[in-house]
């Protein structure tokens, strides 16, 4: 089914395979030169060449990797274990602002920033009888330069001019001897955002009710256009812009949350935009292997495991907290003896009639798993060699002593190319506009979360009610507050949100201190793994990557740095 984007892909390969920077002028009819922007398929060529940015490793598609950087998840298994771009030197608390991730996202994001600029300026003149189509790419381009500079100040810059001082800002054309600007506010950097999103929402198609085809679409832009709102916390004005794209019509949620994130599922109406991946050299994606265990068809390297309190999260299906010390407490009162994390029947008991997107998202103990060979597997702990009822699934450690993911984890032989898995990676989901609409009405007003008929009620039983969680209570602020947060972190469960939620929420709140995170890594029995989570000093925001600052001596550091 994914056979149709084939050709797109080839043809970009075939133009930009080389990375070549987008700025250089010769030949000249490369992008960038003075003979490229003439015609309709020079415009989508070069559109097309800042979407294949979002493909490179720092950026989308290694960007669900960033919830290790929560209590949702850690980057297990040390520098060894398949660390590019060095997490784990971050999660340990070691990084600085050499780091290779830092410098490598902030690269990415600039050099899409090129390739929009390019086109931004260009488009307009090119030769073509379709306006639509002129318009069209044009507002791609702007989606994707507002979708680039987002993420500037979401790692890079900040959203309070106050405390933060920006990214560089470059809306031409640049060469290289004129990108040495020093950096620009967070709010000036939010106009041109703005700016570009209004744009775009006047120049972009909506879907109609159709599945997206990973292009920028008008509700794409709307939904980008309300989280610029949303982490400026300008609430009225994101619900505002939520509220329109819901009444769009041309989304709805997906009523099977598991096979969202499989190839059996990926390309559905709850989708708004994503990077679409297919199974071939260099056009597909890594989180199967990030997040795979050992029986997967990739031999995967559980590069992140889900933690014990981000399990412990998933409540019972009647909307009751999972206690862990009081199931425990309550199991030997009723059994005369101790859990017993080998038995079978002892851990279905833990797990049967819990939230099911934990079943659809975590691989716990005695749970089956297709992987290599289109096998069964068993997740069995302590690990053995039998083959009944299923062979053993194993762990990259081989001691099955800890969670792993389902999500994005390829099912059999599904996807034969390692390393370049066909499952799709949303990056704006309808049930994320739900729920930051939600979080909006209940910032924007606090009285509006006493009213059992308010909207933000409406919009949060829909994202729990598809998966059969029953209806949250009507609550003070601060309580529907932290239902809207818990939500949040177990919908996008290894999806990369939730680094930026847990920053965004927490930045500037007096009462969270960042050394609160540092913790022992158990695994699920409770015995302390080989690792330690250590975080950092500048945990709200990376640092402006010193390489940089060594060519640019305008660059000045962030807090903490």
């Amino acid at each position: 089914m994914k056979t149709h984007k084939i050709l797109i892909l080839v043809i970009i390969f075939l133009a930009f395979g080389c990375e070549q920077d987008f700025l250089e002028t010769s030949p000249q009819n490369a992008i960038g030169g003075n003979d490229f922007w003439k015609t309709e398929d020079h415009a989508l060529l070069g559109v097309n060449a800042i979407y294949n940015v979002m493909r490179r490793q720092p950026y989308i598609n290694e960007m669900g990797m960033d919830d290790v950087l929560t209590p949702m998840a850690y980057r297990y298994g040390g520098s060894a274990n398949w660390d590019t771009w060095a997490l784990y030197s971050i999660v340990s608390g070691n990084s600085n602002s050499r780091t290779r991730l830092y410098n490598d996202r902030w690269e990415t994001l600039y050099r899409g920033i090129n390739r929009a600029n390019e086109a931004i300026a260009n488009i307009p003149g090119i030769e073509t009888a379709n306006e639509a189509t002129r318009n069209q790419l044009l507002g791609e381009a702007q989606f994707l330069r507002a979708l680039f500079y987002f993420d500037l100040l979401n790692y890079y810059g900040g959203q309070d001019d106050s405390k933060y001082d920006g990214v560089p800002l470059y809306t031409e054309p640049t060469s290289f001897s004129e990108t040495y600007l020093p950096r620009s506010k967070p709010s000036v950097v939010r106009a041109v955002m703005i700016e570009d999103l209004n744009s775009a929402i006047a120049n972009l198609a909506g879907t109609g009710g159709a599945i997206s085809d990973g292009r920028a679409s008008k509700g794409a832009a709307m939904a980008l256009l309300g989280k610029v709102y949303l982490y400026n916390k300008q609430y009225s004005e994101a619900a505002d812009m939520f509220r329109q794209v819901i009444d769009l019509d041309d989304y709805q949620l997906h009523d099977d949350y598991g096979s969202m994130f499989q190839t059996s599922g990926d390309r559905n109406s709850g989708v708004i935009f994503a990077l679409q991946n297919e199974g071939i050299q260099d056009f597909g994606g890594w989180r199967d292997l990030r997040y795979g265990n050992a029986s997967s068809r990739s031999n995967a390297k559980n590069s992140s495991i889900p933690t014990n309190f981000f399990v412990n999260t998933y409540r019972w299906q009647d909307g009751t907290k999972f206690d862990m010390d009081q199931f425990l407490a309550d199991f030997e009162t009723t059994n005369g003896r101790a859990f017993d994390w080998s038995n079978r029947d002892d851990v279905n008991q833990m797990f049967d009639g819990r939230d099911p997107r934990l079943e659809a998202s975590i691989i716990r103990p005695f749970a089956l798993f297709v992987g290599r060979g289109d096998r069964t597997y068993e997740y069995r702990y302590p690990r053995d060699t039998e083959t009944d009822p299923y062979e053993c699934m194993r762990t990259v450690n081989n001691t099955n002593d800890h969670y792993c993911w389902r999500k994005f984890v390829n099912v059999g032989e599904e996807s034969p190319v390692r390393r370049h898995s066909a499952i799709d990676y949303p990056i704006i989901r309808y049930a994320d506009v739900l729920l930051m609409y939600a979080e909006a009405r209940n910032e924007a007003n606090a009285g509006n979360a006493g009213n059992a008929g308010d909207d933000l009620y409406w919009a949060v039983n829909q994202v729990r009610n598809r998966v059969d969680m029953p209806d949250i209570p009507v609550g003070t602020q601060a309580e529907v507050r932290e239902l809207i947060r818990e939500e949040r972190m177990l919908e996008f469960a290894a999806e990369g949100i939730f680094y930026s939620d847990f920053r965004r929420w927490y930045d500037g709140d007096p009462s969270f201190d960042t050394q609160s995170l540092n913790e022992d890594i158990m695994d699920f029995t409770g015995t302390e793994l080989l690792d330690t989570r250590r975080f950092y000093p500048g945990y709200f925001l990376w640092p402006i990557p010193e390489t940089e600052r060594d060519l640019n001596q305008d660059l000045t550091q962030n807090p903490g740095w």
